[in-house]
């Protein structure tokens, strides 16, 4: 009857309530559950990031005292390359790019201190697709393959060390090393030249390549290569292609180290400005 009919309905409608109020319960629960577990991801991660520079600030704070530490003679090479491995993989494990590149940095450093060229090169092989090096870097990789030139007068040498000439002056236009490195193997290709086309193209590229230096604006340019050249002297391998440099531009070399000169003092009375005011 209608009685029984309508009884019948009541019950079904509770039945779908209450089922639709479990579902929604339900859904209610799992998002909840589910944001809870984003909260706490997100904590986790944001804890995470904190450890990672806490430990990269750490990892540079090391680096640094290495640094001053070579800088201040406290330390041989050799002990510092021991302090710097270290250093080294704990960047790579963090995935530091720019903390691995200074790390590499400071080692290819201490390896041209300690005249590891060859083993300096296998670094090079090892490291230079992998990480963005830093002009000092391939400053010390132009270097390295100078002397390896010298050592072994084979194109391979030779191209390796304008490759690392030229990708540390794109970073650095005024960096005067490399262009030190240049000249010098200039002097080299002027040695071993077998005829006098040779060794007119040696003298005209590196009065060039003076003439740049010596017009440019940047003293610091001429102070780095002069003080370079002056060091290169010393070294009985380097000596006669820097007396040759010397000997074949007298005036070129001059000018250079006249702009050497000008900006070493200004550097010194800068410097002692400084020091004055702390």
């Amino acid at each position: 009857d209608a009685l029984t009919q309508l009884k019948e309905y009541q019950k079904n409608e509770k039945t779908s309530l209450n089922e639709s109020l479990t579902s929604f319960k339900n859904t209610i629960d799992e998002k909840a559950k589910s944001a809870a577990k984003e909260v706490t991801k997100a904590q986790i991660e944001s804890v995470k990031n904190d450890i990672d520079l806490a430990l990269k600030a750490s990892l540079k704070t090391e680096l640094n005292a290495l640094r001053s530490d070579v800088d201040k003679g406290s330390v041989s090479y050799e002990m510092s390359i021991v302090r710097l491995n270290p250093l080294l993989d704990k960047a790579k494990k963090l995935k530091d790019r720019d903390l691995v590149a200074e790390c590499l940095d400071e080692l290819f450093r201490l390896k041209i201190q300690l005249r590891k060229y060859e083993e300096l090169d296998d670094l090079r092989g090892e490291y230079e697709n992998k990480y963005d090096f830093k002009p000092t870097t391939w400053g010390n990789i132009a270097i390295a393959d100078m002397y390896l030139y010298r050592e072994s007068p084979v194109q391979t040498n030779k191209k390796k060390a304008l490759e690392a000439y030229e990708k540390a002056l794109k970073s650095l236009p005024n960096y005067g090393e490399p262009h030190a490195v240049r000249l010098i193997i200039h002097m080299i290709d002027y040695s071993i030249g077998k005829d006098q086309g040779a060794h007119k193209k040696e003298l005209a590229d590196a009065g060039d390549l003076l003439s740049r230096i010596n017009s440019g604006s940047a003293d610091v340019t001429s102070y780095e290569a002069y003080t370079y050249l002056l060091k290169s002297a010393l070294y009985e391998p380097l000596t006669p292609f820097v007396v040759k440099l010397f000997t074949k531009f007298p005036e070129e070399m001059t000018i250079m180290g006249e702009k050497a000169t000008e900006y070493d003092n200004r550097l010194k009375e800068a410097q002692q400005k400084t020091a004055k005011t702390r």
